[in-house]
């Protein structure tokens, strides 16, 4: 308060200055008779008194907000200046002024700045989390038989039960080669052997491990594969698996073949038994079962297409869902037998012809 008031102070000391100088101008132009162009230059003079009083008021106190000043007026002669509103005397008028004009329009924006320069590249940020395990893939195709790995498949004696023989090839043996029929397989371990066109006749492979292995066009007359582990084993293509003669027929008894071909074989013999045998999805079209014995047979889903039956034992034998198109039979004998259809055979007058077969 005590800077403004001296400011304001200094303001009216000021402007009453101007005014004396107005005064004494105003009687120097009456007494000495100058004119009106000196008494025009007096009010010039007064004029720019009271413009430097508001630029120096401007310039000494920024911080004080704008003084409106009043004085009386009468021939020339400011009188009674003060900051507050008045009323003059007759014959006056009322003056009034500020030190600072109104507030100037706001310019137009100036042009935009330069683009800046392209900051640093920034670190590298952290290495994520390890991502959750995917899902275990569909496994692969089974892959073909490996080499026989060192193994001696040559023997000239009979393996011993348990023998390893995983994958030997006895494709070389010809039918008319060495002599199988002194030897037995049985019990042995020969997943993935090869026995394609080789004479076993009279061979055993009971209760051997056999799982892939081919016995395409080979001779089986009189072998014995009771209790194997056979599925997708191969016996397709000419294998004789049996003649006419008591003693000297197959056995496929209590064997596992499922999904296995025996496509174009033939069966025959009045001791070819092939009974509680498992062969359900495998394929025997355009083979020959003859004096065959197949009680108690699961032959679900598999393919009897094309097949020749003569005196078969279908006894206790499921074949619900098997295909039999263009088969021919002679004297079948069924008895508590499941039909194709999934119908018994005891339900529909003892037999499974007209229904899906």
């Amino acid at each position: 308060m005590l800077a403004f008031e001296r400011s304001k102070w200094l303001d009216l000391k000021y402007v009453r200055s101007c005014m004396n100088l107005r005064s004494r101008l105003t009687l120097n132009t009456r007494s000495h008779k100058i004119g009106v162009a000196v008494a025009s230059a007096a009010a010039l003079t007064v004029a720019s008194c009271l413009a430097t009083l508001a630029v120096s008021a401007a310039t000494a106190t920024p911080k004080i907000a704008a003084t409106s000043y009043f004085a009386c007026l009468k021939s020339g002669v400011l009188t009674h200046v003060q900051t507050k509103t008045q009323s003059c005397a007759k014959g006056y008028t009322l003056a009034t002024w500020s030190i600072s004009g109104p507030t100037g329009a706001t310019g137009p924006a100036g042009p935009a700045g330069a683009n800046g320069a392209t900051g640093l590249a920034g670190p590298a940020g952290a290495t994520g989390p390890v991502g959750p395990a995917g899902a275990t893939g569909p496994a692969g195709a089974t892959g073909a038989a490996g080499t026989n790995g060192g193994q001696d498949c040559t023997k000239s004696a009979s393996p011993a039960p348990g023998q390893n023989m995983f994958g030997c090839q006895f494709s070389t043996l010809s039918r008319s080669g060495p002599n199988f029929t002194a030897f037995s397989f049985a019990g042995v371990n020969a997943p993935f052997s090869v026995f394609h066109s080789a004479n076993l006749a009279g061979v055993s492979f009971a209760n051997s491990i056999l799982t892939r292995s081919g016995f395409k066009d080979a001779t089986l007359t009189g072998a014995s594969f009771n209790g194997s582990f056979m599925p997708a084993t191969d016996f397709s293509g000419n294998a004789s698996i049996g003649v006419v003669a008591d003693n000297s027929n197959v056995n496929m008894s209590s064997v596992y073949a499922v999904n296995s071909s025996f496509n174009g074989a033939v069966s025959y013999g009045i001791k070819s038994v092939w009974t509680g045998s498992n062969f359900s999805g495998s394929d025997f079209s355009g083979s020959q079962f003859l004096h065959t014995n197949l009680t108690n047979v699961d032959l679900t889903n598999s393919n009897m297409s094309r097949t020749q039956l003569g005196t078969v034992i279908l006894t206790g034998a499921n074949l619900q869902g098997s295909i039999w198109t263009g088969y021919t039979a002679s004297t079948l004998t069924f008895s508590n037998t499941t039909c194709p259809d999934g119908t018994n055979s005891n339900n529909n007058s003892g037999t499974c012809i007209g229904h899906g077969m």
